[in-house]
């Protein structure tokens, strides 16, 4: 096709040559014509019919010569701002693939952690227990009572918080050719730099009950036994807050900000598509893991440049 276009381009300049020269001759003939008449001094009436039919005739081919001439000009320009505009699009799309496989590169880096963090911040954080955890001195006759436990403890965390990159899919809308949509954003705590609990309160109360088994009077117990109790329930708190905060249970507060930050993030290894990027809760059968969402866009990308390349 290329070699097609530049044969069309040759062949365009010489009809316009050929079409301007032509034009010229014809023009010239006329001016021939009238000067001949003049010097051979016919009859007048006879000279201007002579050279009115001669002009005449003469103008066929200049008409058809300017015709050519004019015509192979506009085809000039219009070729040229074809190729133009064939180049321009060229260099657009190659600078896109280029950026969609920087955008893929970053993702496979990004990728090899599975999880991109996107916040960190410090947190002082508060958690207590208080639970009844012995209940076999009911049994005794004159001072029956219950153990409680009582844990207060506070820690200052430097929490990171991210998203699985693994997890986001997307598709493009069937609605719409121009929008892409995402799902599977999942925020999550993804670990603490800074991990420092303190117990600042810890003990072991005895629940006096009366007959009816209800509370009549709460003191600390202080006893050998009791101080062993506490150790282990002391570290069943620490367990327990761990535990929830592994889970992201203690910093589910920052989920909504996540997921911001992770919209911002998508919307940034998109960008050279040059799409809209949605985003919904909802799966969609028809979607992809965003790495290779991205090798499809890239291909896709690569075919239209062979075929532009091709014309």
């Amino acid at each position: 096709m290329g070699f097609l276009t530049a044969f069309d381009a040759i062949a365009k300049s010489i009809q316009g040559l050929f079409g301007g020269l032509l034009m010229i001759m014809c023009v010239g003939g006329i001016l021939t014509l009238a000067v001949l008449l003049t010097i051979k001094k016919i009859d007048k009436p006879i000279a201007v019919i002579a050279q009115a039919l001669g002009s005449c005739i003469l103008m066929i081919p200049v008409m058809w010569g300017l015709n050519n001439f004019v015509e192979a000009k506009v085809g000039a320009v219009d070729q040229r701002d074809k190729i133009r505009e064939r180049e321009r699009k060229i260099d657009e799309l190659q600078g896109k693939i280029r950026q969609i496989e920087g955008a893929g590169f970053n993702l496979q880096q990004f990728e090899k952690i599975l999880k991109v963090g996107l916040v960190e911040t410090k947190l002082r954080q508060t958690y207590m227990t208080k639970n009844i955890f012995d209940t076999s001195h009911r049994a005794d006759f004159f001072f029956p009572y219950d153990w409680e436990y009582l844990g207060v403890m506070t820690n200052n965390v430097t929490a990171t918080f991210g998203i699985d990159l693994k997890l986001v899919r997307l598709y493009n809308s069937g609605g719409e050719e121009n929008t892409i949509v995402a799902y599977g954003i999942k925020p999550a705590f993804m670990g603490a730099l800074e991990n420092n609990p303190f117990v600042e309160i810890s003990e072991i109360r005895q629940l006096m009950l009366d007959g009816n088994l209800d509370v009549k009077e709460t003191k600390i117990d202080n006893s050998s036994q009791a101080k062993n109790a506490l150790i282990k329930q002391e570290r069943d708190m620490m367990n327990a807050y761990q535990s929830r905060l592994n889970k992201g249970l203690q910093t589910d507060f920052m989920d909504d900000s996540v997921v911001k930050l992770a919209e911002s993030f998508i919307k940034m290894i998109l960008a050279p598509l040059g799409k809209e990027i949605t985003f919904s809760e909802e799966p969609h059968k028809e979607s992809f893991p965003l790495e290779e969402f991205l090798q499809m866009e890239m291909d896709v990308r690569k075919r239209e440049l062979e075929l532009l390349k091709s014309q």
